[in-house]
């Protein structure tokens, strides 16, 4: 099991853990939400863009030692229909997904990406930089927040790469609410900062 940074993690009372505004809020509660813990992020207008390294970060890793590792973890958790395994269970093969970026439908395995939802090269310079590499590592592998780590296709992934929402948000409008949500509630669990152009994109999606 992976956890945020000792004293990143911000009350599940101020961020819910859902990825869209609690169903209990009134339509005025749930419009404003994303904009109140928004507030709670620090803006950086000199990110930290120097250092960055992808080998720091480490690959998926296999922390409940059931020879699945994230990237597989994340396919069964997030498979519509019940997935094939390979025989000897540790790699899924078959199923079918809802690639999140596009809404489009996914049989093949092969044709998805595992998504760092804010990529490592966004955490990075938005304070990731001064994590050890321990903590990089669990950034690169967090399955605790069901958002943090997604299944898109793999063009959605490519198309996006590091950029944050002032430069790429989803051809999808009817998840752009959920893909602003998200991405503030991770930056604030991670006590990641944003630039004045992505709080102005994030407070506008």
């Amino acid at each position: 099991t992976t956890s945020a940074p000792t004293g990143t993690t911000v009350p599940s009372t101020t961020v819910p853990t859902t990825e869209v505004a609690p169903t209990t809020s009134t339509p005025t509660e749930a419009a404003t939400w994303p904009n109140s813990v928004l507030a709670l992020l620090a803006v950086d207008d000199d990110p930290h863009a120097e250092g960055y390294s992808r080998d720091d970060w480490g690959g998926w890793s296999d922390d409940d030692g059931d020879c699945l590792n994230t990237r597989h973890e994340v396919l069964m958790t997030e498979a519509t229909a019940s997935p094939f395994l390979r025989d000897d269970g540790c790699l899924v093969t078959g199923g079918r997904w809802l690639a999140a970026f596009t809404g489009t439908v996914v049989e093949d395995p092969r044709s998805l990406d595992v998504d760092h939802f804010v990529p490592l090269a966004n955490a990075h310079r938005s304070g990731g930089w001064a994590w050890d590499r321990n903590t990089k590592q669990t950034y690169a592998n967090d399955l605790e927040d069901p958002g943090h780590l997604i299944a898109v296709s793999s063009s959605a992934n490519r198309s996006k790469g590091a950029r944050g929402p002032e430069d790429w948000t989803p051809d999808h409008p009817g998840y752009l609410c959920t893909y602003a949500t998200t991405w503030i509630r991770i930056k604030v669990r991670w006590s990641l900062t944003v630039t004045p152009a992505e709080h102005d994109a994030l407070s506008g999606l």
